[in-house]
């Protein structure tokens, strides 16, 4: 049992070995084609690669030229003209993106997350991880961008408003910040970070009997409120990418 364990091992290393080399020689040949002139040749050796089981995501981030041609390719080709894995991509782009962060590379994870918005994708996630990440890495201008972007396309969501708004308070636009924070609560009464969040924002501008007024409503109005004694500032909450 124990020999058919350790030889069942060494299978699967030897299988992530062959996958890691075929990524390898599909990056490569990409990297020969794109330098030929030969481009379309190059996105499909890309395309491919980015289904591959990658053990570092970010590969296909930092091959030079590589998400720039995958958008170019994605987009001029029509729908049913495109090649099976295109078909995907924009939705794989996202996949490598969060497994791009979750490895620590968030700077990465960003030029995915932008390859998957340039190609149509549109959901809610994007916005919020991408919006995230973005200010993690101190680019809170184009957080601010996206979560705007995002609340274009999907007015209702409550974590895009909360994050935008949370972020607005934090770079003095508190007018802006308490209007939509009003709205959010005004759509969702029994959500508990945003009175966590307006109440804190009231705090920082120096509205303490109103930010209390604010907790006590949350209190109230929710029967989760383990959170709100507490009035934690620490900024922007998120999906987990």
């Amino acid at each position: 049992m124990l020999l058919e364990s350790h030889r069942r091992l060494n299978h699967e290393k030897e299988a992530q070995k062959l996958t890691e080399e075929y990524a390898e020689d599909l990056i490569h040949r990409a990297q020969i084609e794109r330098e030929r002139g030969n481009i379309s040749t190059a996105a499909l050796a890309w395309g491919a690669a980015a289904f591959v089981d990658l053990t570092d995501p970010s590969t296909l981030a930092r091959s030079p030229g590589a998400l720039d041609i995958l958008v170019d390719a994605y987009l001029s080709t029509p729908g049913k003209a495109r090649p099976v894995p295109f078909v995907r991509m924009p939705g794989q782009m996202q996949k490598l993106a969060r497994q791009t962060y979750r490895i620590g590379k968030p700077g990465d994870a960003v030029r995915l997350w932008h390859a998957a918005r340039q190609m149509g994708l549109r959901d809610v996630a994007l916005y919020l991880n991408l919006g995230a990440t973005q200010y993690e890495i101190g680019q809170p201008e184009e957080a601010e961008k996206t979560w705007n972007e995002g609340l274009q396309m999907h007015g209702n969501d409550i974590s895009l408003k909360f994050n935008l708004a949370t972020l607005l308070g934090e770079r003095g636009a508190t007018e802006k910040a308490e209007l939509l924070f009003q709205e959010a609560i005004s759509a969702a009464p029994d959500s508990v970070k945003l009175f966590v969040g307006y109440g804190a924002l009231l705090e920082s501008m120096g509205r303490k009997e109103l930010a209390l007024d604010v907790y006590k409503t949350g209190l109230r109005a929710s029967s989760n409120n383990a959170n709100l004694p507490t009035c934690p500032r620490n900024i922007v909450r998120h999906y987990s990418p």
